[in-house]
Parts: structure tokens; sequence; C-alpha cells
């Protein structure tokens, strides 16, 4: 059994609500009204990630603090300056624990590989 969709004309002549082009049927805006809100979203989104990577290299005294900040560098300057800021507070002749100060060196070297 076929089912028949009815057309109606409500659904044809939708019209954006921004830029007012014809739509596609049911949908509210046009592709290209569609494509700028979801990269405002995306943009947003990044602006908060930095934000908080920020406030988190100000803040990260230990090892932990240092080994999170380094996962998520997204950037060779920012890996580099983590590194920088970590050597400083964990090197074995600064008072840090030789032991996590390797285990910082190796990590900061595979992620820099990876760039």
């Amino acid at each position: 059994m076929q089912f028949i969709r009815k057309n109606n004309k409500n659904e044809q002549n939708t019209k954006c609500k921004k830029c007012k082009k014809t739509t596609n049927k049911l949908h509210n805006t046009c592709w290209n009204c569609h494509l700028k809100n979801e990269m405002k979203k995306l943009i947003i989104r990044e602006i908060g990630r930095t934000k908080r990577w920020d406030q988190n290299y100000k803040s990260a005294t230990t090892y932990n603090d240092f080994s999170k900040l380094i996962t998520t560098s997204t950037t060779e300057e920012k890996l580099k300056k983590v590194y920088k800021k970590g050597a400083l507070k964990l090197h074995p002749n600064k008072g840090g624990n030789s032991e996590n100060f390797v285990k910082f060196k190796n990590l900061y070297n595979k992620k820099l590989t990876n760039f």
C-alpha cells in the first residue's frame, strides 16, 4: 500500500526567517543561514575552550595540572608554553620530583611529534 502525501501550500512556499529565500519544504531556514548559525555555535564553543585552557594554565602547579594542559593543547605555541612553565615547576633542581619530570618530558615529546 502506498501512502500518498497531500501537497500543502504552506510546505512549498516556506521562506527563511532571516534572508526570506524559499526553503526546503518543512525547514524554517535556508541552507546558508543554517551553516552560518552552526559556525557561530562552533566559534562560541572554541572561545569557551580557550578561556578554560587559559584559566587552567594560570593556576597550574602540579604534575597532574600540567599533564592535562599538555593533552588539551591545540597549537604548538601553547604546547611549548606549557612545557616551559611545567619544566620550571617540576624540574628536580627546582624542588620537583624526578619521576614526574621524566613522565612530563615524555608526554611533551609524544605530543610534539603529533603536530
